[in-house]
């Protein structure tokens, strides 16, 4: 049976509150690189969305997920992060 709205929403809630934990870590530490469009990157950045992703594919693995820094998982549930 596929989650309700009210776990995706407690899920979401704290999976973005650990993914600002992680920023917050690295981001003064952090050296900022760039892409090839011209737009920054840092790894506070990149960590956060490796962790938000880990996160998805272990709680919805049939879930999709796309990601500013790359991540692109297609949805076999016809749900995408």
């Amino acid at each position: 049976m596929p989650p309700d709205l009210d776990t995706l929403l407690d899920f979401a809630a704290r999976t973005a509150v650990r993914a600002g934990e992680i920023t917050y870590e690295l981001f003064c530490n952090s050296v900022v690189e760039y892409k090839g469009d011209g737009s920054e990157v840092t790894a506070a950045d990149r960590a956060a969305e490796a962790y938000i992703h880990s996160a998805i594919q272990e709680a919805f693995p049939d879930d999709g997920v796309l990601g500013e820094e790359g991540a692109d998982v297609a949805s076999r549930s016809g749900r995408r992060w």
